[in-house]
């Protein structure tokens, strides 16, 4: 019977404070007892919160600030009825009272507008996210795109004021900011109030001055509201600041137990909290500390090896200074018989930075810190001068002999490949135009452009002049990964060898050079107009010409031209190296596939290109590439464009497209230099002319023109 009792009194007391109890200040609500819908199921600490006792859930809520409630209000519709009702109205006061520092709601807005207007990011006018701005002396929150959209400038609204001057006596029943702006929303609110009032005289004027009342409660309002959320700001600020150094602090902790305490010592704070793993607002915990432990150590271990080679780099640069000057005279002491008498430029191909990382220079450069180093200190690495450069052309000529033969496997095991006529190098670099280079000319090639691609790791002695190197503008220590092999060309040089009638696995390039054939390629004169002038090529100009663009998938079909014809374009070209020449040009490509691609890159180098960086299989297309010239201002060692013609009168014309007397300036820019080029030109092409009517060519062209090469040249 008690316990009956003492249930009906749960049950009575459980009604009256669901529809009347007052806990505290704040008058609680009504249970809605209306059939709701299954709400979805919580999960997590809220899946029991409706469970709680109506006075313990009235005191949770009362105890939460305004972000909190405001959330809360979002987790179904039951809270929302329950929270949006007007008789909530207390939860939200206590709510901004329990907010520190919160002004309290303003009397133009309710307070969850208020809330929504502080908490959420949401732009008022198109509802975009990350709108950080706050209007507060309008209540609102407007995006960049939005902004100039709701707002009128004052002095649209002239006649208004005015009006409403003349006949209230108020200047500004609107509010207007320090640039002079109106929101449009207000102004129609208050134009529509105004002229529902016509003819109403005290109506308006109290119209006007309750407006102007609250513009002043509003201005103050926003200027606490702005106070307000600059103080939230700077708290934000310090607590992350905290929570950064308690990072860091952790951070460090860790990587001492790593045992990187000596690391840590050499780089200092200032540049660890820079990094993104460190400088985060989160605590670290075991489960992040693993995820970025690998970023960390790497990151240590690079900064730690960078200040090591700083250092080392400082202690080694007035030494690399000094031997500058000591190899300039080296050179001039060096006799070109000690080498290889017939090359005299078996030094020059060298450069300071090959001779600083050999260990007869490097053990006075590389001396410890507190030796005082001399320029008398390196003679006593003159004596093995020759020695040194021994050794380092036999360390290139294997280094190259490898490059090759792993690039072209097919070659014999007793033949040297940096002998062959076919083997070539190209420089690595793509927007270098050192192509086709053959021995012992490649190792003269030092591409500028590596100096400022090469990443240097490493904090050893090498690393070290690598990068005094690249600062000094100098050029880097020759390597062998700085070239490599054009396999696709290898195999059309091997066919231009054959059409010269030798065999590619053997034949030298000394050999062809001292043969002095010339040739055309049939697969040009094919394409042009009978009587056209026919380009004429040695072995290596016919290289250059199988790799331009219309040939470079299939090889060239040579054509030799008879001994009479090649002994006078030898004559022809050794009489035109001496006159001034034009730069020439090489193709490149540039991908269009990405905008972030600037390198440039040859056909093959593009295909590879596309494929691993954009994962491309099938055959390129004109619009995922565009053509780039690179121009070549170089001497007449080639003699590009060098043509011949037959005429249907027997004679034999020799002729340049490009190599020729650079154009005349005009006026007093005309340098003596240039005259004396031109006169030399005329004097030239004067005797050449004279030749050619002297020559009687009638039977070498009769039997020239009868040839099934030369059919086979002119494609009939």
């Amino acid at each position: 019977m008690a316990d009956d009792q003492s249930n009906d009194k749960c049950v009575g007391s459980s009604s009256v404070a669901s529809a009347t109890l007052v806990t505290g200040n704040v008058s609680t609500l009504a249970v809605n007892s209306r059939p709701r819908k299954a709400a979805r199921k919580w999960r997590g600490p809220l899946e029991r919160l409706m469970e709680l006792p109506l006075e313990v859930l009235y005191l949770v809520i009362e105890s939460l600030e305004l972000r909190d409630v405001l959330n809360l209000a979002r987790i179904d519709k039951a809270f929302r009825n329950m929270l949006m009702s007007r008789r909530a109205r207390p939860f939200w006061q206590a709510a901004i009272a329990n907010t520190p520092g919160l002004p309290s709601c303003p009397p133009n807005m309710e307070e969850p507008q208020y809330a929504h207007l502080l908490f959420d990011n949401m732009c008022h006018g198109c509802g975009r996210g990350n709108t950080s701005k706050i209007l507060f002396h309008w209540g609102v929150r407007y995006c960049k795109e939005c902004l100039p959209l709701r707002i009128i400038d004052q002095r649209e609204l002239a006649h208004l004021f005015k009006e409403v001057l003349q006949e209230t006596g108020v200047a500004k029943p609107l509010y207007v900011t320090m640039g002079g702006q109106v929101h449009i929303k207000e102004m129609e609110e208050f134009r529509q109030k105004w002229e529902a009032l016509e003819g109403d005289g005290p109506g308006r004027k109290k119209l006007a001055e309750d407006n102007a009342k609250q513009v002043v409660l509003r201005r103050t309002h926003a200027s606490t509201c702005n106070q307000w959320k600059a103080n939230l700001g700077y708290a934000r600020r310090a607590e992350n600041k905290s929570i950064r150094a308690a990072r860091l602090a952790a951070i460090k902790e860790r990587l001492r137990e790593e045992g990187y305490t000596k690391e840590l010592q050499v780089i200092g704070d200032a540049i660890l909290a820079k990094q993104s793993f460190v400088n985060k607002p989160t605590p670290l915990t075991d489960r992040s500390w693993h995820a970025i432990r690998t970023d960390a150590i790497r990151f240590l271990e690079q900064e730690h090896t960078v200040k090591i080679r700083r250092v080392r780099e400082g202690v080694v640069r007035p030494n690399i200074v000094m031997f500058l000057k000591v190899y300039d005279e080296w050179l001039q002491a060096w006799d070109p018989n000690w080498y290889d008498p017939g090359d005299l430029k078996a030094i020059h191909r060298m450069r300071p930075a090959d001779f600083l990382v050999m260990d007869e220079v490097r053990l006075v450069v590389d001396a410890p810190a507190g030796c005082i180093v001399f320029p008398g200190n390196f003679e006593y690495a003159r004596p093995k001068l020759l020695d040194m450069v021994v050794r380092w052309y036999a360390q290139q000529r294997e280094a190259l002999n490898t490059v090759f033969r792993d690039a072209y496997p097919a070659l014999p095991q007793d033949t040297e490949p940096i002998g062959l006529a076919i083997c070539s190098y190209d420089c690595s670099s793509p927007r270098c135009g050192g192509k086709f280079i053959h021995y012992p000319d490649i190792l003269d090639h030092r591409c500028s452009m590596l100096r400022s691609t090469v990443t240097i790791k490493g904090s050893g002695y090498v690393n070290v002049i690598e990068e005094s190197m690249a600062r000094l503008s100098r050029p880097l220590p020759w390597q062998a990964q700085h070239v490599r092999v054009n396999e696709r060309m290898v195999d059309h040089i091997c066919e231009l060898v054959r059409a010269c009638g030798y065999d590619p696995l053997y034949a030298s390039w000394q050999e062809l050079d001292a043969q002095g054939q010339r040739m055309t390629c049939a697969t040009c004169a094919a394409a042009t107009d009978q009587g056209t002038d026919l380009e004429v090529f040695d072995w290596r100009r016919a290289i250059h010409h199988q790799a331009e663009f219309m040939h470079r998938d299939r090889p060239c079909k040579w054509t030799m031209l008879p001994e009479e014809v090649a002994a006078k374009v030898r004559a022809f070209e050794a009489r035109l190296r001496e006159v001034p020449s034009r730069p020439w040009r090489q193709l490149f490509y540039r991908c269009k596939m990405k905008k972030s691609c600037w390198d440039v890159y040859d056909y093959d180098d593009l295909q590879a290109h596309a494929r691993d960086a954009h994962g491309m299989r099938e055959e390129l297309q004109n619009e995922h590439y565009e053509l780039c010239w690179h121009w070549h201002k170089t001497g007449n060692d080639l003699l590009h464009g060098t043509c011949v013609r037959f005429t249907r009168a027997g004679g034999v014309k020799v002729s340049s497209r490009y190599i020729t007397v650079d154009d005349v300036q005009e006026g007093e820019e005309e340098t003596a230099e240039v005259q004396e080029g031109e006169a030399k030109a005329g004097k030239l092409d004067e005797e050449t002319c004279e030749e050619d009517m002297e020559l009687d060519a009638s039977a070498i062209f009769d039997q020239w023109i009868s040839s099934d090469a030369f059919g086979e040249c002119r494609g009939s």
